[in-house]
């Protein structure tokens, strides 16, 4: 399983962040969106605390700010 992770900036302090797994072949496995205040300062680290500690969202939050996911493998 790799896990990949992408990133948008709700405002210029707060993150959300989808962490993706792939399987070995490279094909969605599952997903989830978490969001957190950050500094600010640079959102290229950043996004890797909010992926840890995050607050988790639901999955109509998810596919609204990452659309290009399948709601159907979203992780409960």
């Amino acid at each position: 399983m790799e896990e990949k992770y992408n990133y948008i900036a709700l405002s210029s302090k707060v993150l959300a962040v989808a962490v993706i797994n792939y399987t070995e072949d490279n094909q969605l496995f599952d997903w989830a969106v978490y969001i957190d205040a950050v500094p600010g300062m640079d959102h290229e680290n950043e996004y890797v605390s909010v992926a840890a500690v995050g607050a988790k969202q639901s999955k109509y939050i998810a596919i609204a700010l990452f659309p290009r996911y399948d709601i159907n493998k979203y992780r409960l």
